[in-house]
């Protein structure tokens, strides 16, 4: 019974997305592993777990993931925080 569940293929419900579309990224292998195991866990498709990450992505005054490393200023440039 638990290899049956490791071998589910968890797909959303049909004509639920508005929109599809293809990332068409190339990621590293034991990145999209890691996350394939994830959704598996959750018990939904990898493209669900997507769709749900971003729409609750916690995001800076600047528009940037909270937990992205911040990037040295370019030459010339000063680092003003937001308002």
């Amino acid at each position: 019974m638990a290899d049956e569940k490791k071998r589910r293929t968890y797909r959303r419900p049909r004509g639920t997305m508005v929109q599809p579309t293809n990332l068409g990224y190339e990621v590293e292998f034991t990145s999209k592993s890691t996350w394939e195991t994830l959704a598996q866990d959750l018990e939904i498709s990898p493209s669900e777990l997507f769709d749900v990450m971003v729409e609750h992505l916690p995001l800076d005054a600047y528009g940037r993931p909270t937990w992205f490393p911040e990037r040295p200023p370019k030459d010339g440039m000063l680092h003003v925080p937001a308002a």
